[in-house]
């Protein structure tokens, strides 16, 4: 395991938080997700509570009859198939779901055995799901209860991976205006999806769409009608406020010279601490 170094054992809550919180709490950024993602070879959605993202249907499902203590590693369980090799246990606490997955060692048909013992105690009537140890098209996904490693000390730090970020975030865009290449339409990604999400809400005029009254911008004919740089500054950002993505946008500044609009600024998006840098990025519009 060269690379990895201390090990944590993914909880519920973790899950429920996601990857970027997770590598916040661990590695005191949330952008060094990719970093997590990278050492421990995940795959999308990267962490989850539902196994059969990763296992495909269970092979059988039961009610548990009484408690089982944390530290248990042996249940007398009859009549499943013997191929499982994997449990996933949970139930729905005072505090929320308590869950974990569990690697079989043995089942003889009447006796489960785990290779390792149980964290939490489940009381009787909490759930069961029995799987086999494939993994549908040979994804890395941790469930709660597995382990992800951190990465050796000192190995921790990282350069963002902006366009790596925004294409998971974004995933593709059709280019506009449309184009084609390999004989297919061709497609943004990454950076250049926000750059082209950027360009539509700007030069998309307020209320031009009948289903999205609210999006758009009011820069397109009210160019030459007035002078102060603050008026078009605030257009530019209550446009790009406007996309989903975007949670903040500062160091805004937009030059209008006739029908030409330029900006530049730091856009923040909502997955990552670190801002996305504008630069001189211009516009043609109407009167």
């Amino acid at each position: 395991m060269s690379g990895l170094g201390q090990p944590y054992v993914i909880t519920v809550t973790d899950v429920e938080r996601g990857i970027m919180a997770l590598a916040s709490k661990l590695l005191g950024s949330a952008d060094a997700w990719r970093t997590l993602v990278s050492i421990n070879n995940l795959s999308p959605p990267y962490i989850t509570l539902y196994p059969e993202q990763i296992y495909g249907p269970s092979l059988g499902k039961l009610i548990l009859p009484q408690q089982t203590l944390a530290g248990a590693d042996t249940l007398t369980i009859a009549g499943q198939p013997q191929s499982v090799n994997v449990a996933y246990f949970s139930f729905s606490g005072a505090n929320g779901l308590v869950a974990e997955v569990a690697t079989i060692a043995n089942y003889n048909g009447t006796t489960l055995t785990l290779a390792s013992p149980l964290k939490n105690t489940y009381p009787a009537g909490s759930q069961l799901a029995l799987f086999a140890s494939y993994s549908v098209g040979n994804i890395t996904v941790l469930l709660p209860g597995q382990t992800i490693f951190l990465p050796v000390n000192g190995s921790n730090s990282l350069t963002l991976n902006t366009n790596a970020i925004l294409t998971d975030v974004f995933g593709a865009d059709f280019t506009l205006p449309y184009s084609f290449a390999n004989g297919d339409l061709s497609q943004v990604t990454g950076v250049n999806t926000l750059n082209q999400r950027i360009r539509v809400a700007i030069e998309t005029e307020l209320s031009a769409l009948p289903l999205y009254q609210d999006f758009g911008s009011e820069l397109n004919g009210n160019i030459g009608t007035s002078s102060a740089s603050a008026k078009w500054t605030a257009f530019v950002r209550e446009a790009l406020m406007k996309l989903p993505e975007i949670e903040n946008v500062t160091n805004l500044q937009v030059t209008v010279n006739n029908t030409s609009l330029i900006i530049s600024g730091l856009v923040w998006v909502t997955t990552s601490n670190t801002p996305i840098q504008i630069n001189n990025m211009s516009f043609t519009l109407a009167r």
